[in-house]
């Protein structure tokens, strides 16, 4: 072989065996994003196939190519005793299931949940099931039902269809432990929040649906949203239930200091492991090496897992031992006594760092809004605001309301005329920032009324999330007629019963305890100076007193 020959070989070759590994199913790269959802193409056997024999072999193929990772916790097979019996083989567009030794006269169903995904991150359009038979009849009970949505606290929460999985669990002697047991049956929700369980045997069940963000197929009740029907689904007396459930958090584990560290050379931050309910005696007492000192205590009013404190300045190795009082969480769960006492050990200077304001300034602002800023000093002491109006020279200093890191003014009733300013920013006498703001008019108010049609023994409370515009917002009420006033803007609305007045939405599903709640069917649009009326919110099993 002479050398030219050699060295064409050297460099086609690898490139050749290059070409041929590569994987003949990909995708071609470029072109518009994949924004389809997958779906079930074909099913090799039909739904409610009979005698299916002992030793079936399913092979399901979707519309689009599958991301196996997201595919292994989506299909499930039931009841449990068929999925032992089981082994899923996933292909790039397909899986196959091939089964052993099945029971005989046994009902099988595969369901497949929106948890699934193409390989673009689509997940499924819909949940997807489908039953045989290994005999001549199909078990006939069915669960059908909606979640409704998601509160978390006191807020409308985003509620992430493909992620929500739904088990039903057989009751037995011993009790349930969710952590541990694996569901009789399992399904997912379709894109409308609705599911259907179909094909189940007769018999009573643990119904819970659970928000599976790990991935684990697993409920962890104190990390993900549930909801749950309290008492059993009992499918022995009847063959079909009907259920309506909203999310929402299990609570029962007590707050305690997660960490401490230093964040100024004075200042201690405290991070709570939930959020708590900030009141001036969360800390009763402050020690620096065994020595009891005087201090200040500061909540952050938007993460409510943190606070500050200010005492004396501090240097390395001093030992703060921070003595806490009665904590509570907002679901009324409180420190335990054992966690009580946390100490920190200064283990460094913190560096003097010259002012930063780290939100962008304002363009412009209503008249009746609200000026706020982030900066990186703590209690911002030596910061003023002003507006200087560019039409007659006039400046208006503002009143600050001071926080940790963090500055505000109501612009109300600081006098600052509509039109054309420069927003100033000093530090002491130094001009730190300046802006041009456009003061406009009002954005004013509307309101909302309606009807809350519930039990009169029980206080509610009315949630309103913006989609557009808005603020949120969560009002006290009574059953009867209500009128709350809102910020002009679109919302979702719900309302939800506060039976133990913690003015939060919540579960306890081991004292078998669910809220009720009920989410206003569609949009809510408000206008300034409009009353947008008959947004009622109707409670079932109830007793309205009237």
């Amino acid at each position: 072989m002479n050398k030219l020959l050699r060295h064409i070989l050297s460099v086609t070759l690898p490139l050749l065996l290059i070409s041929c590994a590569t994987d003949y199913k990909r995708w071609p790269d470029g072109g518009p994003d994949d924004k389809l959802n997958p779906d079930v193409a074909k099913i090799s056997i039909p739904d409610g196939s009979l005698n299916a024999g002992k030793d079936p072999e399913i092979e399901i193929e979707f519309s689009e190519y599958i991301d196996r990772n997201s595919a292994r916790s989506a299909v499930n097979i039931s009841p449990q005793s068929a999925l032992k019996k089981s082994r899923i083989l996933w292909y790039d567009k397909s899986v196959k299931i091939r089964f052993n030794d099945l029971d005989e006269d046994q009902t099988v169903v595969i369901s497949i949940s929106p948890s699934l995904k193409d390989t673009q991150g689509n997940p499924l359009s819909g949940s997807f099931s489908a039953s045989f038979s290994t005999g001549g009849s199909l078990d006939r009970k069915t669960i059908t039902g909606k979640i409704n949505g998601a509160i978390d606290k006191d807020q409308i929460a985003s509620l992430n269809y493909s992620a929500v999985k739904i088990h039903l669990y057989k009751i037995t002697a011993d009790s349930l432990n969710y952590a541990k047991a694996e569901p009789e049956y399992s399904a997912g929700l379709s894109s409308d929040n609705t599911f259907e369980m179909k094909n189940l045997s007769s018999g009573e069940y643990k119904f819970l649906a659970f928000s599976d963000i790990n991935k684990n197929n697993k409920p962890d009740l104190e990390t993900e949203m549930i909801s749950f029907v309290p008492g059993s689904c009992d499918l022995t007396r009847t063959d079909s239930i009907a259920v309506e459930l909203t999310m929402g958090y299990n609570d029962t584990e007590p707050p305690f200091i997660k960490n401490t560290s230093g964040s100024e050379n004075n200042v201690i931050k405290i991070g709570f492991s939930e959020g708590i309910k900030f009141n001036p005696w969360i800390i009763e007492g402050v020690r620096i090496n065994d020595e009891a000192e005087e201090f200040e205590i500061f909540p952050d009013t938007e993460d409510h897992k943190t606070v500050w404190i200010r005492t004396k300045e501090l240097v390395p190795n001093d030992i703060v031992t921070l003595i806490s009082g009665d904590i509570s969480d907002h679901f009324g769960n409180m420190i335990s006594e054992k966690f009580r006492t946390k100490k920190h050990t200064v283990s460094d200077s913190i560096p003097a760092k010259d002012f930063k304001i780290s939100s962008k300034l304002p363009s412009s602002i209503n008249s009746d809004g609200r000026l706020v800023l982030k900066t990186n000093n703590f209690m911002n002491d030596s910061v003023s605001i002003s507006f200087l109006n560019l039409k007659d020279s006039t400046e208006l200093s503002l009143d600050l309301i001071k926080q940790p890191y963090n500055i505000s003014a109501e612009i109300p009733g600081s006098d600052v005329a509509e039109g054309e300013h420069e927003l100033m920013i000093r530090l002491s006498d130094s001009l730190m920032a300046k802006q041009k703001i456009v003061v406009t008019e009002e954005m004013g108010y509307g309101s909302i009324s309606g009807s809350i049609d519930g039990s009169r023994s029980s206080g509610y409370i009315i949630l309103l999330k913006p989609v557009q515009g808005g603020e949120k917002n969560a009002v006290q009420a009574v059953s009867g007629g209500y009128k709350i006033e809102a910020r002009p803007g679109k919302y979702l609305c719900a309302a939800f019963e506060d039976k133990e007045n913690k003015v939060v939405f919540g579960h306890d599903i081991i004292k078998e305890k669910t809220a009720s709640a009920v989410f206003y069917p569609d949009t809510v649009l408000v206008r300034k100076n409009w009353e947008t009326s008959e947004v009622d919110f109707k409670f079932k099993n109830t007793n309205s007193g009237r």
